[in-house]
């Protein structure tokens, strides 16, 4: 009732307040999961957030559904907050992407909008999912791991199987030879040619 609402809560707004804290712990299991060495590769890490997106997307749409509700809102202290929990979702996908990039795995791209790419879609295949039994969780990821692969530059892989680079002994013109890993050519593992040239 009313009463009880207001022990916990001093308004509405606090409560709307509280709705969005809800998301800055939100990635924080999978991400430790992750990290713990179960997933390797940006794929395979990849498909994992989105498999555990459709594992509580259910949980969880309502309040995403507030969030950008919020963005139109005229209190500035509601749209700040709404601003600060949407990014919230987003910042463990930017950092992995700009990771990628760093590293070559990616070619160099805006990881912010990439962020916003990979989870607004992954919310309207979550949304897809709960429509219906015509696809799988299983179905989903494997889809979107082997859509976006080309999309960032890779060749598509079925989820669930560590991408990797080739690596080569390379001889020189004096015949001095050294092994060379994880090659790849502006981020892409393959480089387009002519035989001869």
């Amino acid at each position: 009732g009313k009463g009880t609402f207001y022990l916990y809560f001093q308004n509405k707004q606090e409560l709307l307040f509280d709705c969005f804290n809800t998301f800055k712990n939100l990635p924080a299991p999978l991400e430790n999961e992750m990290d713990s060495g179960k997933e390797r590769g940006f794929l395979p890490r990849m498909g994992k957030r989105l498999e555990n997106l459709l594992k509580h997307y259910d949980q969880y749409r309502g309040v995403l559904n507030l969030i950008r509700s919020s963005f139109n809102s005229d209190d500035v202290s509601t749209f700040e907050a709404s601003l600060i929990a949407y990014g919230n979702i987003h910042l463990p996908v930017k950092e992995e992407i700009q990771k990628a990039i760093d590293t070559g795995i990616l070619q160099e791209t805006d990881a912010e909008l990439a962020s916003y790419f990979l989870v607004g879609g992954a919310e309207s295949l979550a949304s897809r999912l709960f429509m219906d039994d015509k696809y799988t969780p299983n179905q989903i990821v494997d889809f979107t791991v082997n859509f976006i692969a080309p999309l960032l530059g890779f060749a598509a892989e079925p989820a669930g199987k560590e991408f990797k680079a080739i690596s080569a002994m390379v001889t020189d013109r004096v015949g001095i030879e050294s092994l060379v890993e994880e090659i790849r050519f502006g981020g892409k593992l393959t480089l387009a040619g002519t035989l001869g040239e």
